[in-house]
């Protein structure tokens, strides 16, 4: 099975994983009618766009440091 966005599910920074290694991370996905259903209450909780930029504009007024850690080949969120 190809996926799509193999590097969403990969570390940032490593090598892509094989095609058998990713069937058996999403196997359980795939079979179970318990997990797709969790799956997809989390998929479908995530807020509108205008939500999470509104949450994001309110981090400006954050007065404490925050510490953001990603590597410098992650792809997912590219500097």
């Amino acid at each position: 099975m190809s996926h799509p966005r193999p590097w969403a599910f990969r570390p940032p920074g490593a090598a892509r994983l094989k095609d058998a290694v990713m069937d058996e991370w999403f196997r359980p996905l795939w079979t179970s009618p318990e997990i797709r259903a969790t799956c997809g209450k989390c998929v479908l909780g995530v807020p509108p766009e205008q939500e999470l930029l509104r949450w994001t504009e309110k981090l400006r007024d954050f007065g404490r440091p925050a510490l953001v850690v990603r590597a410098a080949e992650d792809k997912a969120m590219p500097l």
